[in-house]
C-alpha cells in the first residue's frame, strides 16, 4: 500500500501580505518566472505646487518578490485563478476589464457634463 503524506504548515519568517498591483514576467527554461509589484502615489510633489498647477501623477512600482512556477504549477495556478474569478463574480457581479472600466468612467463623467452644460443653457 502506498504511503501517505503529510503535511505540516508553517509562516516563514519572511511573510508579508502583498497588495497586488501588477505582474511582469517571461517564460524560461524552467517555467514561468513572474515578478510581482505593488504600486504607490507619490504625493510629495502635490504638496509643493500652488493648488492651481496639476502636477503629472507619479507612481513608485516596488517588485515585492519574484516567483518561479514550472508548467504543470502554472496551469493549475491559472485554474485556480478562473475558479477564484468566477466565485468573486457570482458574489459581486461582473468584474469589468480595465479598458471597461475607462469607458464607464468617461461615459459617467461625459454625461455629468452634458447634463451640466444643458442646465446652464448651453454653458459649461
Amino acid at each position: 500500500m502506498a504511503e501517505q503524506a503529510k503535511y505540516i504548515g508553517e509562516t516563514s519568517p519572511n511573510f508579508k501580505k502583498i497588495i497586488v498591483d501588477g505582474f511582469l514576467g517571461n517564460i524560461e527554461s524552467i517555467g514561468l518566472d513572474v515578478q510581482v509589484y505593488s504600486s504607490q502615489k507619490l504625493l510629495d510633489r502635490a504638496l509643493e505646487l500652488p493648488s492651481i498647477e496639476v502636477p503629472l501623477t507619479v507612481f513608485k512600482r516596488t517588485v515585492e518578490c519574484e516567483l518561479i512556477l514550472s508548467p504543470l504549477q502554472l496551469k493549475a495556478t491559472a485554474e485556480w485563478l478562473q475558479e477564484k474569478v468566477e466565485e468573486c463574480e457570482a458574489i459581486f457581479g461582473k468584474i469589468l476589464t480595465q479598458e471597461e472600466a475607462d469607458s464607464k468612467f468617461n461615459n459617467y463623467h461625459a454625461n455629468k457634463e452634458a447634463s451640466k452644460s444643458s442646465k446652464n443653457g448651453g454653458i459649461a
